[in-house]
């Protein structure tokens, strides 16, 4: 071995002892780490469910989940259906119930109950812990294959919540995961960055800001329906109601500048599990699928194409 390779072997590992003992002596000192885990969890979704059960941790009731191949929890296939596209979280997806009490399937029955509408389909495209960023991403990237007529996108509380990267950081590029991994991992990148920052913590920042939320929905087409759901104020940030009044001005505002109708259900006397008030029972979705059936049948019977008879029904098998 060469002198000069056997000094570069020798400072590469007094380095390595040097960061590793200052490691241990963070962890020892219970330095936290730069980013909390829950910040960062993604619900990861699963393809081709038939029927499992999963335990409702918070309700304590198991209910039934299927979802077809894009992961969707929807009997319906990829075709040229009329269909709505219900995008949001897991109040969308409906944790808690069967695949026939969720607020999709409650909707496309409360619709079916229109004469001058023609029958429609409800594609539900809730996903579990999803902000808006993520459920417009899922729509721009799914819904024009399923043939959809009209977006309906609930802005999910998911937004407001703090955290070290936001949704759009964590899903472009390479940086933000390895941000994200050795904020997780390494203490020595908390001590670090705190002392380049004179002391002060890092700064955190909604899952979703406003301007990430405006250009998310912009790029839906066609142009989207925006809700607001009844949100909960017992989860979330501690001292703060899940979805901040400023955030909620921000959607009404946003719609009612590009033209969006907006669909305000937070009024709606929706019932929720009595141990887990995040999420709504079955007769808590069928009030809000009539409410928001209510709001929705001025648009829809606007649009040609969905009156009775302008266009042919067709069955889609599920993809």
């Amino acid at each position: 071995m060469s002198p000069r390779l056997r000094k570069a072997l020798f400072t590469a590992l007094t380095a390595l002892v040097v960061v590793g003992g200052a490691e241990l002596a963070l962890r020892a000192a219970g330095t936290p780490p730069a980013y909390v885990r829950t910040d960062l969890a993604r619900w990861t979704p699963k393809s081709f469910m038939r029927d499992v059960q999963l335990p409702n941790t918070q309700a304590g009731v198991p209910f039934t989940v299927s979802t077809n191949g894009d992961a969707l929890r929807t009997p319906h296939g990829r075709g040229e259906g009329l269909r709505i596209w219900l995008g949001g979280d897991s109040t969308v997806f409906g944790w808690g119930v069967d695949d026939t009490q969720t607020l999709p399937a409650a909707l496309e029955r409360a619709l079916a109950g229109f004469p001058e509408l023609r029958a429609l389909q409800v594609v539900n495209g809730g996903q579990p812990s999803a902000s808006t960023w993520m459920a417009a991403r899922l729509a721009r990237d799914l819904a024009p294959a399923y043939g959809v007529d009209l977006t309906v996108m609930f802005v999910p509380y998911h937004d407001d919540f703090p955290t070290m990267l936001s949704d759009r950081e964590y899903l472009e590029g390479p940086l933000p995961p390895l941000r994200a991994f050795l904020g997780l991992r390494w203490r020595g990148f908390a001590a670090l960055t705190r002392a380049l920052r004179g002391g002060r913590s890092l700064g955190l920042t909604p899952r979703v800001p406003d301007a990430d939320r405006a250009e998310a929905l912009a790029a839906l087409s066609p142009a989207p329906a925006v809700g607001l759901l009844p949100t909960p104020s017992t989860l979330g940030v501690p001292g703060e109601t899940n979805r901040s009044a400023a955030t909620e001005a921000a959607v009404r505002t946003l719609a009612e500048d590009e033209g969006w109708l907006f669909v305000d259900l937070r009024d709606v006397d929706a019932g929720v599990f009595p141990t887990d008030t995040a999420h709504f029972t079955a007769e808590g979705n069928a009030a809000l699928a009539a409410a928001l059936a209510e709001a929705l049948r001025p648009r829809l019977g606007a649009m040609p194409e969905m009156l009775r008879g302008e266009r042919p029904a067709q069955e889609v098998e599920p993809r």
